[in-house]
């Protein structure tokens, strides 16, 4: 592994991916890659997200598309409950209006539409900076890279609340919810899923 291995639009070589949401009582795992593997993606061009996934699930199959066949196979996009689920916000659900509330990872408390900020991590500080690390800006919010050429990554979830949104990462640290038709919110950060035997 290098360094440059984690920048975003690489889609091969020995990349580095981050365990979520485990459980001993699995044989499997679920990894995060630190990147996208595409910059900017619309999520569906439709503008309504009852249609589901469109550019996105193509960019993912292509990004993939030269990985291990049991990797590839697993390939896909993080859920936005599995965010809320790895920051331990059990008041959020984004299947369910009014629980879906867009919310900063570091403190789900926070309201992100206040003016007043809490104290923000120095850079490379944040507590969930591997969910947003290389996005624009993101290290003024506690990560540790940034990447100018991204605005964050699109998650599986549709809003429930917003029929033309769907959530994803920003780089604020937050989770929140953006414009499926519009290019410039998100891009695509592979999850797969992988055997615990090959780790050992």
């Amino acid at each position: 592994y290098k360094p440059d291995n984690s920048l975003n639009q690489n889609k091969s070589g020995c990349m580095k991916w981050y365990a979520f949401n485990d459980s001993e009582s699995r044989d499997t795992v679920n990894v995060i890659l630190d990147h996208n593997t595409t910059y900017q993606v619309a999520w569906n061009s439709s503008g309504n997200n009852a249609d589901g996934m469109n550019e996105v699930k193509e960019a993912l199959e292509n990004d993939a598309n030269n990985w291990h066949d049991d990797v590839k196979s697993t390939a896909r996009l993080i859920e936005a409950n599995e965010i809320a689920k790895i920051t331990g916000n059990t008041e959020f659900d984004a299947t369910v209006p009014g629980k879906d509330k867009v919310f900063w990872l570091e403190d789900p408390t926070f309201d992100l539409d206040s003016e007043i900020m809490p104290p923000l991590p120095q850079p490379g500080e944040a507590k969930y900076k591997w969910l947003f690390d290389y996005i624009v800006s993101c290290t003024y919010f506690g990560c540790s890279v940034a990447d100018d050429n991204t605005w964050g990554y699109w998650t599986s979830t549709p809003s429930v609340s917003y029929k033309w949104d769907a959530w994803g990462m920003d780089s604020t640290g937050g989770l929140g919810h953006g414009n499926i038709d519009v290019t410039e919110f998100g891009g695509v950060r592979p999850v797969v899923t992988i055997s615990k035997s090959i780790l050992s």
